[in-house]
């Protein structure tokens, strides 16, 4: 990944720092009017993409940045975030928590991912109830602790007024989640509801980690927990550890 220089490329493209991108990864670029994203970023992170591509008309691409300040870092690594913190109740009235530095940022926007979403699988992607696009969400670090708490927003977002109208419904109930190296930012509880998504097919859900990488282990297991961490069964379907 280093080798080929992808990290410089991005950065380069972000405006981050300065230099010529060199594609080594042979190919021909999308034709002009193939890809179009909306970009939204705030005081409190930056950036979402959200991406859609016309030859995967069926796809929706909604990808969280990792860390990359001080302040993004102090998200999940503040004493407040040694335990989960209850932000609401479900249905029948148990808590649910969350590690509030990384739920904040996830949460605080969700209308306005929704709306863009929405927008491109209209306006560019030509989606309609009949013909719904699959929300894939991926993220690195930070940014993976972030798609996964969307992914589970999701399934309560589907579910009430207006995500649940006529107007949203080309945007597909289930979800898919990639999360590469995330740390842990749910409680147990919360845990263990989106691991039945899991089991029933309403997330899709794979967690990448690396042998040696501290950022899964963060934070400690006060009360928080990993996805189907506690099911071997399912921990095995949902859990690739790879070698540094």
């Amino acid at each position: 990944f280093i080798g080929l220089g992808m990290p410089q490329n991005i950065n380069i493209l972000n405006g981050e720092i300065k230099g010529r991108p060199d594609y080594p990864v042979p190919g021909t670029p999308p034709r002009a009017g193939t890809v179009k994203y909306i970009s939204i970023g705030w005081s409190n992170y930056g950036e979402i993409y959200v991406v859609a591509d016309k030859r995967m008309p069926h796809t929706l691409f909604l990808l969280f940045r990792g860390t990359y300040s001080a302040k993004t870092a102090a998200l999940y690594s503040k004493p407040t975030s040694i335990v989960p913190l209850t932000v609401c109740k479900d249905k029948n009235g148990n808590p649910e928590a969350f590690l509030y530095g990384i739920f904040k940022p996830s949460s605080e926007m969700i209308h306005t991912i929704v709306e863009a979403m929405r927008y491109l699988s209209t306006t560019f992607l030509n989606a309609t109830k009949e013909k719904p696009v699959k929300i894939f969400t991926a993220g690195h670090s930070l940014g993976s602790a972030m798609c996964t708490i969307f992914s589970y927003l999701w399934m309560g977002i589907k579910k009430t007024a207006p995500y649940n109208g006529p107007e949203y419904s080309m945007l597909a109930d289930n979800i898919v989640c990639i999360s590469l190296g995330g740390p842990r930012c749910m409680s147990s509880s919360v845990a263990k509801k989106f691991c039945k998504f899991v089991a029933e097919g309403k997330i899709l859900f794979l967690r990448i980690t690396t042998r040696g990488d501290p950022v899964p282990a963060l934070p400690p297991k006060t009360g928080f927990q990993h996805p189907c961490s506690e099911d071997e069964k399912m921990r095995k379907v949902v859990s690739e550890d790879c070698n540094s």
